[in-house]
């Protein structure tokens, strides 16, 4: 079977790291999708509008394939020492590389070239991200209240607390920076690498931002636009 992808999403997400482990951990992050053209029309979406929630199904698409199937996998939730069987884990090390994510609807634009576009917050994909298929999520058949989730009820992830200095919020949207502190209270450094005097980097929306971080808090250091940073560096290059 060949599969291939009915359209892309978009999010603010530009690399890996940073991206949360699970949507939910950032329902504060928007994104949009856009159609491929084979399947940008209006009744393939027929009815969408009626449900709050939908099932994304994609590719990990900056994750090279694997030659060799490896079958354990270090999950950042138990440190990154510990191995569990692939198919026990999100790891996006995965045989077929697909990911699985519900993702909140918040808005269908039906006008406009590339209408219908789906407006969703809660993503954990990188910008430009393929998806395979789009399935409404169903309140009463997709939820298992009585259900365990093995490591996942053992391992709980602690917040960190984040100080983002008063002079780096002017000039910045209010939802941003909502937006960004959500993304940092979960802490997004690998469980395996969190020296606390390393300063670390993340691209998100329009911004680098810089920081560094203690067992308990994230400090940020730096705000900067993109678009600045290019301008230094064609300055420089002069």
């Amino acid at each position: 079977m060949e599969i291939h992808p009915i359209a892309h999403i978009y999010t603010p997400f530009k690399e890996k790291f940073g991206i949360p482990r699970q949507g939910q951990a950032a329902r504060l992050s928007k994104g949009k999708i856009i159609f491929e053209p084979t399947y940008r029309r209006k009744e393939a979406v027929r009815g969408l509008e009626k449900f709050d929630y939908i099932w994304l199904i994609w590719e990990f698409s900056q994750i090279k394939k694997e030659t060799v199937f490896k079958p354990v996998v270090r999950p950042p939730r138990l440190g990154g020492n510990e191995k569990i069987g692939v198919f026990a884990s999100r790891s996006p090390f995965r045989p077929n590389r697909l990911g699985l994510s519900a993702v909140r609807l918040d808005q269908i634009e039906w006008e406009g070239d590339q209408s219908p576009v789906l407006w969703v917050s809660g993503i954990d994909m990188v910008d430009g991200t393929p998806l395979y298929d789009i399935k409404p999520y169903d309140g009463e058949a997709d939820i298992f209240l009585e259900a365990k989730s093995g490591f996942v009820d053992t391992h709980v992830f602690e917040e960190v607390q984040v100080t983002i200095p008063e002079e780096m919020r002017d000039g910045l949207d209010g939802e941003y920076l909502e937006a960004l502190k959500e993304i940092l209270d979960k802490d997004p450094r690998p469980a395996y690498q969190r020296k606390q005097e390393r300063i670390y980097g993340l691209t998100y929306g329009e911004y680098n931002v810089r920081f560094k971080a203690s067992p308990h808090q994230i400090i940020v250091l730096s705000v900067e636009a993109l678009n600045e940073q290019k301008d230094l560096s064609e300055r420089t290059k002069k």
